[in-house]
């Protein structure tokens, strides 16, 4: 069996034979303790260097950064290793990530656009294709019949889901003007489908009232 001890037992060992070497006749030299370390060090079996390079690797630049700006938490977001990193998306508890890359931004921009003119109290019958203006309609009354004038501050797109040219996105409404996931909310889903030059919404429908779920 090979025994397997760290550097600090070593040194121990090795101060612990110096010591007791040491009869007080100042026979004890440099040339002494340098032999007994070789001869500790040439029988030991040490254990395997972790990360060895981390101690002797030069960490004074970043790529992306210059040289002349001195490292700090502050400017490591603007190194290109940390851009390249995956985005982290939010998730809404038990129910849907805000996860939207993947979605065309004509579409994200149709989506938001509505969303937006919904808060600001704007018409959005443009965002609609013509066959879609009857579940605006419906959404509105229902909106009002559950939330009355219950103001939207702000709101949150869902990841979409995507086939043959249509598009199925949950959206959540927030009551509260500060941006927290636990606040007073309402959920809708919306269905939008690409045109020839363009995306449209074909559908809104109101799937929850405010509160009845939490966000994280």
């Amino acid at each position: 069996m090979i025994l397997k001890v760290s550097a600090g037992f070593v040194l121990s060992i090795i101060l612990l034979v110096s010591c007791s070497s040491n009869t007080g006749d100042g026979d004890l030299t440099d040339s002494t303790l340098k032999s007994t370390a070789l001869s500790l060090d040439s029988r030991t079996q040490w254990t395997q260097a972790i990360e060895e390079n981390v101690l002797s690797e030069d960490y004074s630049e970043v790529k992306g950064i210059s040289s002349k700006v001195e490292l700090s938490s502050e400017v490591l977001p603007l190194s290109q290793d940390f851009i390249s990193k995956e985005k982290v998306y939010p998730e809404i508890k038990d129910s849907w990530h805000l996860e939207n890359s993947k979605m065309e931004e004509k579409c994200f921009t149709l989506i938001d656009g509505f969303l937006t003119a919904l808060e600001n109290g704007e018409s959005a019958e443009s965002y609609f294709d013509a066959g879609g203006i009857y579940s605006l309609v419906i959404f509105k009354y229902d909106f009002s019949r559950l939330l009355g004038n219950t103001k939207v501050y702000w709101h949150a797109i869902g990841e979409g889901f995507f086939d043959d040219g249509y598009v199925q996105c949950p959206v959540r409404f927030f009551f509260d003007e500060k941006k927290d996931y636990n606040g007073s909310h309402a959920d809708a889903m919306i269905i939008a489908k690409r045109t020839d030059y363009d995306w449209k919404i074909i559908s809104v429908d109101l799937i929850s009232q405010a509160g009845e779920e939490n966000a994280e």
